[in-house]
């Protein structure tokens, strides 16, 4: 039956499912427009200079991100080719965003002892698998011989430091 397919008795039953995943959804949207808007505050009010090596080798990892995404997306190689400088462009400023919010991050989650369990780790490495199809064990092992691993935790640590800031701050709900 059709309600059978929602995993629900009745009519009444799925209005409230579906009224219960609404206001999930909003307060998760909620939740993300603050933490963007703390990022946002963060990265304006503090002034780091980046060792080049790591923002050009976020910058790479950027330019790929960028390409796969549009290639998944149908973008031809001649457009892709004919891109190449506001790709370049768009992910160089990316990728200094993104280290710098990394090193502020990590900072206050070192001065605030915010740490990533092992467990934890393994679970985001599993969960990470899963949504690929791979192996974890395999993963697991790959990661731990290309130093992935430490990539992870600091993801992590990353988020739970949003969230200890989240907590911390006076933010308004929009």
């Amino acid at each position: 039956t059709f309600l059978g397919t929602f995993s629900v008795k009745d009519e009444a039953e799925l209005r409230d499912k579906i009224r219960e995943d609404l206001v999930r959804m909003k307060e998760d949207n909620e939740k993300r427009r603050q933490e963007d808007e703390l990022l946002k505050v963060l990265g304006t009010q503090v002034n780091l200079d980046l060792p080049e090596s790591v923002v050009q080798e976020e910058t790479r990892n950027e330019i790929y991100s960028i390409v796969r995404n549009s290639s998944m997306q149908g973008a031809a190689e001649q457009d892709l080719e004919g891109s190449k400088d506001k790709i370049f462009e768009s992910a160089q400023k990316n990728a200094g965003e993104k280290v710098k919010l990394r090193y502020i991050l990590l900072h206050i989650a070192e001065e605030e002892n915010i740490t990533a369990t092992d467990a934890e780790v393994n679970q985001r490495i599993h969960q990470y698998a899963m949504s690929r199809r791979e192996n974890p064990d395999k993963l697991m092992k790959e990661l731990k011989q290309n130093g992935g691993v430490d990539r992870f935790r600091q993801d992590i640590v990353m988020g739970k430091t949003i969230e200890w800031l989240r907590g911390q701050a006076d933010i308004q709900n929009a």
